[in-house]
């Protein structure tokens, strides 16, 4: 048997976390099966309104201005946001391809996504959201996946910050780049293997498949 190869990105890995856990606390996360299998084979959807939103606060962020595709933000969010990245360098792609070993197998990942800001050593990622909880992110696979990266490309960031705003205040959460986020990051890829080839005859995206 050819050596298996798989290519995964972080709000992919995200998606199956949410998928294990579409039940908590007595309220439904939002991902089927059939969405998680949309989101492998990259079926295309609208973009969500709270998407949208987000996509123009990075704009604003990036630039220092105030306004952009109809949204309007605060001025005091915008330059708290923007000072604290200043300086770093905005819209990095950075990928890792490596062989682990799964069921006794060897397989070949592909990991990358595109950071938001590299920043001396840490990487942030600009963050908008209508209620804000502490803690929020650190099931999420962006600042583990991210740093991994970065340092598979030789930047060599200790850890990540998500920079969040819930539009009137500012917020963060640092996550260090450690052997146990790396761990955790690993048994979530070797469980979306387990489900992508599962389901192998209903996902028609070839760059999953590598």
């Amino acid at each position: 048997m050819s050596e298996r190869r798989y290519s995964m990105y972080p709000s992919l890995l995200n998606g199956y976390v949410q998928f294990l856990n579409r039940e908590m606390m007595g309220q439904k996360i939002l991902t089927t099966e059939e969405d998680l299998l949309r989101s492998l084979n990259r079926v295309k959807t609208p973009s969500s309104p709270a998407a949208l939103k987000g996509i123009s606060l990075e704009h604003c962020v990036r630039t220092k201005t105030y306004t952009h595709e109809g949204f309007v933000f605060s001025r005091e969010v915008i330059d708290d946001m923007h000072q604290r990245t200043a300086g770093g360098f905005w819209s990095k792609y950075f990928e890792s391809t490596e062989t682990i070993m799964h069921n006794s197998q060897p397989v070949t990942v592909k990991l990358y996504g595109i950071v938001d800001v590299v920043r001396r050593n840490e990487i942030i990622d600009v963050k908008g959201t209508g209620m804000y909880n502490d803690i929020r992110f650190n099931k999420k696979l962006q600042h583990t996946v991210y740093c991994h990266t970065a340092r598979a490309s030789n930047v060599l960031v200790d850890g990540a910050t998500y920079l969040i705003t819930d539009y009137s205040s500012v917020y963060e959460e640092y996550y260090s780049y450690d052997k146990e986020s790396v761990e955790y990051m690993w048994s979530v890829v070797r469980g979306l293997i387990d489900f992508a080839e599962q389901n192998r005859e209903l996902i028609v995206n070839d760059k999953f498949f590598m």
